[in-house]
């Protein structure tokens, strides 16, 4: 979230040419997720031009982490969870198209990126800003599309696919189909990620002290078609689809004009969103407080005390007193 939070301030600054803002957000944005520099890198390319000031551009915004890293350096916490995280191990995949060695089709993918990003020259403030969207989307496609990533990092792209999902004037089917990514990642989260990204995620808030020791049901028991192959197809191609929809050519020319029921789109999605993750989670809730009470049920011990049935407490209760 907090990613999130300072990339939206680094592009903000970046649409009104606050260039030192630019470069402050996403430093800091760095620091939590190394994603961000992915995007700071494409929007710096779409705008300038000059090798030596990308370069100065790149350092500036690399210093915070690099004095985080040797501000907590001595301490072995910080090498062992940060360090030694691997996170370049996500990266570090290839396809063999018969050639000397496999090619990493990410890195490939955002090469061509920051290179048409470095030679495109934006016609006007307007076409920069389309521009810049298409490419930040574009990123997105590379990591998300050809990263083995953790669902929860999705959330780094949906700010650049919503705001082009708007813009576009197919809006209305760029949203069916973003429904369909939504269920298709419950379906990959709450499969590969069980007691995790599912129900259990009512136990890290406020609804904690309801939830028993163990669940009776996952979420995986409703969101039970497990072909991750077709899961994953359809989450690709979709994100694809948001590449190629928020081309400038499909976007509106006139940045305050919206496709009809725009808002009412957007609120459906979030509606199916959040009711097709509720409703599983609550059922699974529900049929652990059910399981959790019938079992407390079971160890009621029936004793003879002047034909009535106590339970445990009060044979506890009973030999207390005769002790």
């Amino acid at each position: 979230i907090f990613t999130v939070f300072f990339i939206l301030l680094g592009s903000y600054a970046y649409l009104n040419r606050h260039d030192k803002r630019f470069i402050l957000f996403f430093a800091i944005a760095i620091t939590f997720k190394y994603q961000a520099v992915l995007y700071f890198i494409v929007l710096l390319l779409l705008r300038e031009k000059r090798i030596l000031r990308i370069l100065l551009n790149m350092i500036l915004v690399a210093l915070p982490t690099a004095v985080m890293i040797l501000v907590y350096y001595p301490s072995d916490a910080f090498k062992n969870s940060v360090l030694n995280f691997g996170a370049l191990t996500y990266v570090d995949t290839g396809v063999n198209l018969g050639g000397l060695r496999p090619i990493n089709i990410f890195l490939l993918v955002l090469i061509l990126l920051y290179v048409f990003a470095y030679i495109k020259t934006p016609e006007d403030e307007q076409n920069e800003i389309q521009w810049g969207l298409f490419l930040l989307n574009g990123v997105s496609f590379a990591f998300f599309g050809f990263v083995y990533f953790h669902p929860q990092w999705i959330i780094i792209c949906a700010p650049f696919v919503l705001i082009s999902v708007i813009r576009c004037r197919y809006s209305k089917m760029l949203y069916i189909v973003q429904n369909i990514l939504i269920i298709a990642l419950y379906f990959i989260s709450v499969q590969s990620w069980s007691v995790n990204i599912d129900q259990q995620m009512m136990a890290y808030g406020v609804l904690k002290k309801f939830i028993p020791g163990q669940w009776t049901t996952v979420m995986a028991d409703y969101f039970s078609y497990d072909n991750q192959v077709y899961l994953f197809t359809a989450i690709f191609a979709i994100l694809l689809l948001f590449v190629v929809f928020s081309h400038p050519k499909f976007m509106q020319k006139d940045i305050t004009v919206f496709e009809p029921d725009t808002m009412l789109n957007a609120r459906i999605v979030f509606v199916v969103a959040f009711l097709a993750w509720c409703i599983p989670a609550f059922l699974c809730l529900k049929n652990t407080i059910d399981a959790s009470k019938t079992a407390e049920a079971s160890y009621t011990v029936s004793i003879e005390t002047g034909g009535e049935t106590a339970d445990i407490g009060t044979l506890i209760n009973n030999v207390s007193d005769s002790i």
